[in-house]
C-alpha cells in the first residue's frame, strides 16, 4: 500500500530528526500488540464511531504510553478516515 508507505516513511524521518528512533519503535510495537486484540481493531475501524470519539477511544487507550508524535499520526489517518493504513505501517 503506498499511503502506508508515506506514512511510515514520514514517521522514521520524524523519529530521526528528533533522535527517537528508538521510542517510535516501541510506540509502534505497543500499537501493534493493541491492534492483534480483536475487541480494539473493532473498535478503531468501526463506522459507527465519528471522527471526535474515535479521538478520544484512541486517547483513552494510548495517551502517556505514546509520544505525542505518533498519537498524532493516528490522529491525522482518523481525520483523513484512513485509519486502515495503521494496519500496513511496519513494525
Amino acid at each position: 500500500m503506498i499511503a502506508a508507505k508515506r506514512y511510515a516513511e514520514g514517521l522514521f524521518y520524524l523519529a530521526k530528526e528528533t533522535g527517537q528512533l528508538h521510542d517510535f519503535m516501541n510506540d509502534l510495537n505497543l500499537i501493534s500488540f493493541f491492534i492483534k486484540n480483536e475487541d480494539f481493531l473493532a473498535k478503531y475501524i468501526s463506522n459507527e464511531l465519528n471522527i471526535k470519539e474515535k479521538k478520544e477511544f484512541v486517547n483513552n487507550k494510548f495517551n502517556g504510553l505514546i509520544s505525542k508524535d505518533v498519537l498524532n499520526l493516528i490522529f491525522l489517518l482518523i481525520d483523513k478516515k484512513r485509519e486502515m493504513i495503521l494496519l500496513y505501517v511496519p513494525y
